[in-house]
């Protein structure tokens, strides 16, 4: 009973201090990103183009210590004209080198769920990544940036669809002009798994291609 009214304070106190905390607060910087993303999708052979528009928010909680999330859904056309892709990653990051207006390097830990879904039917898989990413800047106004996420274990599609791994890498420029960056790159996604089922011994699910658009610092 004591150790329960000693609880009481002490609960009081964290329901006052964290508000004010959590105000108190600030990122250290971040950017949230809105791009287009127009892609060609390869799917065991059969190929055609896949198209969406993407956002990515970063946010720096410390000098060092980011997180960041993705979230790009793309439509088909063609042979994939009723084929939607979903894909999600959340990652915490660190720097390894930080050169403040120069550039950055950073690595990180992090999950991701894709979802492919076709009328009557979705399919899914999830798992965890390593993230290296960076930016320099090359002159003046304009920087080049790079991600790379290696996803080592993916969750199977289906009962004979299995052993899935995949990577995801993104290069590109962002132009600064002012109130906002723009950014132009390549986007690629791809994933591969192992097929026990009579047919091909392997399914690869890729989608690659170019992206633009427009990234607001803070």
């Amino acid at each position: 009973m004591i150790r329960k009214l000693w609880m009481i304070p002490v609960v009081a106190g964290l329901i006052l201090v964290m508000p004010s905390a959590a105000m108190a607060w600030k990122p250290a910087g971040g950017a949230v990103d809105l791009v287009y993303w127009l892609g060609e999708m390869d799917f065991s052979g059969e190929t055609d183009d896949m198209e969406g528009f993407g956002v990515e928010a970063d946010v720096w909680i410390t000098p060092r210590l980011g997180a960041s999330l993705d979230y790009y859904p793309t439509n088909g056309g063609g042979v994939f004209n009723q084929l939607d892709t979903n894909y999600v990653a959340l990652d915490l990051k660190w720097k390894l080198l930080n050169a403040e207006e120069k550039g950055f390097l950073s690595a990180g830990l992090g999950w991701q769920a894709t979802a492919l879904t076709v009328p009557g039917d979705r399919i899914s898989t999830k798992g965890f990544r390593l993230v290296l990413e960076g930016e320099a800047t090359i002159a003046g106004p304009v920087r080049g940036y790079m991600r790379y996420a290696h996803l080592p274990d993916l969750d199977d599609l289906a009962p004979q669809v299995t052993g899935g791994d995949g990577v995801e890498y993104a290069l590109g420029l962002k132009l600064d002009v002012r109130y906002f960056e723009i950014v132009a790159g390549y986007r690629v996604h791809d994933f591969g798994f192992d097929f026990t089922g009579i047919g091909p011994a392997a399914i690869d699910i890729d989608n690659a291609g170019m992206i633009a658009g427009i990234s607001w610092q803070f």
